[in-house]
């Protein structure tokens, strides 16, 4: 398959990480790609370090018009507009991928209404050097018939999949685009809408990403004021628009969600009384999340990675 994959990646002030990144996107062994970067006002040696790639005419280098709002939910959009491809790649750009990871997920045996996605891995920088471990087992690593068994997994095994695990179609992606009125959760809120339009998900285990943690300056604010606090509610009131206030997902989140708020921030509990009666009973979320951990203990397993194993 020849499909042509447009890769997306917002930045800012990421220059120590963003080779990395982009080397993981040259070194691709499908190779019909454009990867779009968008920076969002960066101060540092990016300019001269996209200098590099873009003597590969597959890279574009576009600069965030001040006129437009900060963020990297902009700039993805910047990007999605300026895409041309027949798939969709989002990646951060911290993160890397697998060298195999486009032509792995573009071998599965999958429709262009469907969702195609892969195993992850954590990058950790300690003791002086980057420890890279490889997830295996997840309970998110199979196909889904109903894409809304997904968001049972997630609530039931308390479980993520990093946007960069998805390859998205363009007949699922547009028109979408990310909602530039919120800074935290962005790419929940977005990635919901995305996978309720799709037939199916499809999953293969040939192939994985890798997300950076705790790396600081991501583009998505922090929670560390009231503002913020709220922006992270409106954004599960958007998710919960999408998918009911009934949906387990959504009451285990918002049972955590207002565990987070009463300790930084209970005053504006209040003004939430009615979103939060919905909630998961904590009890109930307690004994789901101890159980959930247990499963993990047995069934999860890290493999070791090193770089050379990467690209």
């Amino acid at each position: 398959m020849n499909d042509k994959v447009s890769i997306i990646i917002p930045t800012f002030n990421r220059a120590h990480t963003l080779k990395k990144t982009l080397k993981s996107v040259q070194n691709q062994t499908h190779q019909n790609w454009e990867c779009i970067v968008i920076d969002d006002g960066s101060e540092d040696s990016t300019d001269s370090l996209l200098l590099e790639f873009l003597e590969d005419d597959r890279f574009h280098y576009i600069k965030r018009p001040e006129n437009l709002s900060k963020g990297a939910a902009t700039c993805r959009n910047i990007g999605l507009d300026k895409s041309t491809g027949d798939y969709i790649q989002f990646l951060d750009s911290d993160d890397l991928l697998d060298k195999f990871k486009l032509q792995k997920q573009l071998q599965i045996d999958c429709s262009k209404e469907d969702l195609l996605i892969c195993k992850w891995g954590g990058i950790v920088f300690k003791h002086g050097h980057e420890n890279i471990n490889l997830y295996e087992n997840l309970p998110t690593y199979r196909n889904f018939e109903n894409t809304l068994d997904l968001f049972r997994v997630y609530a039931n095994r308390f479980c993520y999949l990093p946007l960069h695990c998805f390859l998205i179609p363009r007949e699922i992606m547009d028109p979408s685009r990310w909602n530039t009125e919120l800074s935290i959760n962005d790419d929940g809120e977005f990635m919901t809408r995305i996978i309720l339009k799709a037939n199916k998900i499809c999953f293969t285990n040939k192939t994985f990403v890798l997300y950076r943690k705790g790396a600081g300056d991501r583009l998505s604010k922090s929670l560390n004021t009231v503002e913020s606090y709220r922006d992270l509610i409106k954004s599960w009131q958007m998710i919960e628009n999408n998918l009911g206030s009934a949906n387990l997902f959504v009451r285990s989140s918002k049972t955590n969600l207002y565990d987070k708020v009463k300790t930084a921030h209970p005053g504006i509990l209040k003004d939430y009384k009615s979103f939060f009666n919905s909630r998961r009973k904590k009890f109930r979320y307690v004994v789901q999340y101890f159980w959930s951990k247990l499963l993990d203990r047995f069934e999860i397993r890290v493999k070791k990675l090193h770089e050379n194993d990467i690209v």
